[in-house]
């Protein structure tokens, strides 16, 4: 693929839409409101490019790119939109002012060719603000290429045929590579794909363990809460190294297509092992909460084992009279003491079970709203929880 990235010298728009990386069927697809009634305009450049030369060029305009790499954003988006070889992909993020441009590796112009369309063009209208204009002139300055049928060259830098590098005014830059062939770009999207929704789901799990972790704490005591907060400690480690890699391949230094993929299956992995850490204790932790949910029936078993214990004491010392009695007292010296301290366990057991009843009156448990275990995950926009 020829990815072409530029950071857009100029001040940042507004708040606008963020799109993840989909397929794409029509020509124009505007999430950002940029083209403000000039669709039809661009529609009839692109229609031009493709009676004249039969190349299909397609055009998305965003908000941001959702935190992906330009690079990367346009790449998936072209894979998962199964674009061949006479199609051309003009990525355009309008907030973020970063652009992206993808053709085959096939495509019939040189890479310095695009290049020139890129610098000479597409840029200098997207840093007027000129979306509408940035589309036109580039299906405009692929035709002239295309006719032309030969590569300016100029200010352009081959790097081993794998790419080129253009320096542009202001310290803004293009970075060229080739499109990988529609199924190696298909199979590479649905990696990114996944490693992008891996990040996401592991990210939540982990905000929503660390919320049940804090209260558990709370609620049962450290060491009860212990083996859920080593569990959650690992799989914030995880998360934050498979963050690690994301950030790398989003940098501005390219890795190779082998370097990409191991890179992508490691954060896939490392997300796993989190959430499946985070699954071993789920059934404990529902255990410890389910405790709580029965305290109302506990208290009553107990209250009720409480009340029958109480008189036995008194029972327990008249049958100890009765035998000192008719033995001699070293006969009952192993036991004598057995009435005081049943006495003195049941008096602490009363205490506990006074203040057991106080916290429930209070509604202790009822205040809290329902939660979710270490591996159930919040629903998007939601309270409640999924399990996956």
């Amino acid at each position: 693929m020829i990815l072409i990235v530029v950071a857009l010298l100029a001040a940042p728009l507004g708040a606008a839409h963020a799109e993840a990386p989909e397929a794409v069927n029509a020509t124009v697809t505007d999430h950002a409101g940029a083209l403000q009634g000039r669709a039809g305009e661009v529609q009839t450049a692109i229609d031009q490019l493709e009676r004249d030369h039969g190349v299909r060029l397609y055009v998305v305009y965003v908000g941001d790119f959702s935190g992906w790499n330009a690079t990367t954003w346009a790449d998936q988006t072209a894979g998962l939109s199964k674009m061949g070889r006479d199609d051309l992909l003009l990525a355009v993020a309008t907030q973020e002012r970063r652009y992206a441009v993808s053709a085959d590796q096939n495509f019939p112009l040189t890479d310095a060719q695009l290049a020139t369309v890129a610098n000479d063009v597409i840029a200098p209208a997207l840093r007027r603000s000129d979306w509408a204009g940035a589309a036109i002139a580039a299906a405009q300055g692929y035709g002239r290429e295309l006719s032309a049928g030969e590569s300016s060259g100029i200010g352009v830098w081959l790097l081993g045929g794998a790419g080129l590098l253009i320096v542009v005014g202001g310290g803004a830059y293009l970075y060229t590579r080739r499109r990988r062939k529609a199924g190696q770009a298909a199979d590479h999207a649905d990696l990114e794909t996944r490693a992008g929704q891996a990040l996401v789901h592991t990210d939540d799990a982990v905000k929503t363990s660390e919320q049940e972790v804090g209260f558990a704490i709370a609620q049962f005591g450290e060491e009860a809460a212990k083996p859920f907060a080593e569990a959650l400690q690992y799989a914030k480690g995880e998360l934050t190294q498979a963050f690690r890699l994301r950030q790398r391949l989003d940098d501005e230094t390219p890795e190779d297509d082998a370097t990409r993929t191991a890179m992508l299956q490691e954060i896939v992995k490392r997300c796993s092992d989190a959430n499946a850490r985070l699954d071993a204790e789920s059934e404990a932790f529902d255990r410890l909460r389910d405790l709580e949910k029965q305290a109302p029936q506990v208290l009553a078993e107990v209250e009720q084992a409480y009340a029958e214990l109480r008189p036995k004491v008194g029972e327990v010392r008249r049958v100890l009279a009765n035998t000192a009695e008719k033995f001699a007292p070293s006969a009952l010296t192993p036991v004598e003491a057995n009435p005081g301290e049943a006495q003195t366990r049941l008096e602490f057991a009363g205490q506990t079970l006074a203040a057991a009843k106080q916290a429930l009156a209070a509604g202790s448990q009822g205040r809290r709203s329902p939660r979710c275990s270490p591996r159930s995950r919040p629903s998007t926009r939601r309270g409640s929880c999924w399990r996956p």
